[in-house]
């Protein structure tokens, strides 16, 4: 048994610790970031996720006081440049990906560069990008309807390419639940599949909105469906997937910011409350809203319980696409 007085050393003893260690987080939070900062990006240059760090590095290069630069690592579904930040083991450096590299990756692949419950810190979502299904200009399609009959009538004639992550995996299930016999072409760039589709030489394409526009305002493609549940005030004309009768065909493009292994609760909750301000300013919604994003807000814990509930809802879907590796 302590005595009175040993007891109350102790306490004493433990409050000054409390105090100390207290006082060295909020010195690390104000500390961070150190230098420079790199935001990590699974993606291509000028692709959805790296517009998004892009716009988003911007106005926290102001609030940090330090240069913020975008380095795209793409390839492999987000395997490229999930392992390259995992690898990095730098305080100063962010990841800015899709949800999927992080909810889906880890149920289709039996080995990652990276570990996503240790390897990534939650630290908040950033926007949602809007995803759409388009075909060559030329073509006679018009609707999602019309393509699925198209391409039964003409088994194995047809060709389809997508962005990386959910985009590939949702149009595959909807390939295989309506028995469409196409073949997939793989590109490293989304942009030159949008070249492709403009040219005739891609049948179709599911990519972020924005990411299509090129060959869109050209005239060279058009544009089907939109991949989203809701209808997109950028896109007046173009029917959801849902109300076309393809419910399925729904992509949560969700783009989301990790941090690093090791990374404090302190410093996590002081970058998401950057990030919280910096989507709070009407600029900067109105631009996200030109390029066919939408702004999407969350605390450390919701972004944790969307990838979860994202991992619940994907499980039937990464069960296909796993046995296809």
């Amino acid at each position: 048994m302590l005595s009175t007085t040993r007891r109350a050393v102790l306490g004493s003893y433990l409050a000054s610790m409390a105090m100390t260690i207290g006082r060295r987080a909020s010195a690390d939070t104000r500390a961070w970031p150190t230098g420079p900062v790199k935001i990590i990006v699974p993606v291509p240059a000028g692709t959805a996720t790296d517009l998004t760090a892009r716009i988003f590095g911007e106005r926290l290069a102001q609030i940090w006081q330090q240069p913020v630069v975008v380095e795209p690592k793409p390839g492999g579904d987000g395997l490229a440049g999930l392992g390259a930040f995992a690898a990095l083991r730098d305080p100063n450096a962010l990841l800015f990906s899709f949800s999927t590299a992080v909810s889906l990756n880890p149920q289709i692949y039996k080995s990652l560069p990276y570990d996503a419950t240790s390897d990534l810190v939650p630290i908040t979502t950033t926007t949602e990008v809007l995803f759409a299904l388009a075909v060559n200009a030329t073509s006679t399609v018009t609707s999602l309807a019309q393509l699925v009959s198209e391409v039964r009538a003409q088994p194995g004639k047809l060709t389809w390419g997508a962005a990386p992550g959910l985009p590939h995996f949702v149009f595959e299930r909807f390939r295989q639940e309506n028995n469409l016999d196409m073949a997939y072409v793989g590109y490293r760039q989304t942009s030159t599949a949008v070249t492709d589709v403009g040219e005739g030489r891609l049948q179709v394409l599911i990519a972020a909105a924005q990411t299509l526009q090129p060959a869109i305002q050209t005239g060279k493609a058009r544009l089907i469906a939109v991949c989203s549940a809701t209808q997109a005030p950028q896109l007046p004309g173009v029917p959801t997937a849902p109300e076309a009768g393809f419910p399925n065909l729904v992509v949560p493009g969700i783009g989301c910011a990790y941090g690093g292994r090791g990374m404090t609760a302190d410093v996590r909750d002081r970058i998401a409350g950057d990030i919280d301000v910096v989507a709070q300013a009407p600029d900067l919604v109105a631009r996200f809203s030109q390029i066919g994003q939408a702004v999407k807000r969350s605390t450390p814990l919701q972004l944790a319980q969307l990838m979860d509930q994202q991992r619940q809802a994907l499980a039937p879907l990464a069960k296909v696409m796993a046995a296809a590796q």
